[in-house]
């Protein structure tokens, strides 16, 4: 979406950045590989298909994306916030100096701070109305599917994450960004999934349509086979609702209640500002 296209969220090992075009030359080379296919559900696409798609999901009011870029001192921190291929050429050497860890210093623009930082992996959300039998009993009235009437005020926040590159993993980068993620689409009412749509115009006896308050359930679909996002999630507060079979996946979701216990314990050390019209 591009509620978010601006945004960058600074957390203690990691920062969260917009999705962003020079980004999928990265992004593609981690998602030839097998194993992510698998663990993540998706298909192999053509560097030209990735570009679409990054370029779909900007525009889609129904998906909030960043990247994951890695803080922690005990890496490799060479690369440049993941750009690389043919929009930049990689760095080839670490900093001359550890970068700040909030922000850019005085005199150092975002871009150049920003380089600082390697690309491990992404953070989603996938916003779509609950289905009408868990929509009517959080809500405690039948939603409808018919334009003219209110829509869901229930509304499922499908939570993914990925730490591709596999140095990353197990340095509690994963939980922290989406922790991050979790707090931001908790508290910035100006996403535009909180902003309910236009009134239809009238159509015969039908009324207009109503205008309601949203209430978003995080939530999680993940692999039975990928044990260690099932153990990260259900770490973090999400329960197993329902296992599918025929999908061999359990489907997680996380109480309001815990919501605001993980938020009062995940603030981010900092929110930037990043231009989209930027070169880096």
């Amino acid at each position: 979406m591009r509620d978010n296209e601006a945004t960058v969220l600074v957390g203690e090992k990691c920062i969260l950045v917009p999705y962003r075009r020079q980004h999928v030359q990265r992004y593609h080379e981690w998602m030839a590989d097998p194993v992510l296919q698998q663990q993540t559900a998706s298909e192999p696409l053509s560097l030209e298909q990735e570009y679409d798609m990054q370029a779909s999901w900007h525009d889609d009011p129904d998906k909030l994306t960043f990247i994951i870029l890695a803080k922690s001192p005990s890496l490799d921190r060479r690369g440049n916030g993941g750009i690389s291929g043919t929009d930049h050429a990689i760095a080839s050497a670490a900093p001359s100096s550890p970068p700040s860890p909030s922000g850019p210093r005085e005199g150092e623009s975002i871009d150049e701070w920003l380089q600082a930082w390697p690309m491990c992996g992404d953070v989603n959300m996938f916003f779509q109305p609950a289905s009408d039998d868990d929509a009517e009993e959080a809500e405690g009235h039948a939603t409808s599917a018919s334009p003219y009437l209110p829509t869901p005020k229930l509304l499922d926040a499908e939570c993914e994450l990925m730490i591709a590159d596999p140095q990353y993993r197990r340095h509690g980068i994963g939980r922290e960004a989406l922790l991050l993620l979790l707090t931001y689409a908790r508290c910035t009412p100006s996403l535009s999934i909180y902003r309910p749509p236009p009134p239809r115009p009238r159509t015969q006896d039908l009324p207009a349509q109503a205008q309601t308050d949203v209430r978003v359930r995080f939530m999680a679909k993940i692999s039975l086979a990928n044990a260690p996002s099932l153990a990260l999630f259900r770490s973090l507060g999400f329960a197993t609702v329902r296992i599918s079979d025929v999908w061999a996946e359990a489907e997680l979701h996380l109480r309001d209640e815990d919501v605001q216990t993980l938020i009062r314990s995940q603030l981010p050390l900092n929110t930037l500002m990043w231009p989209v019209d930027s070169c880096a």
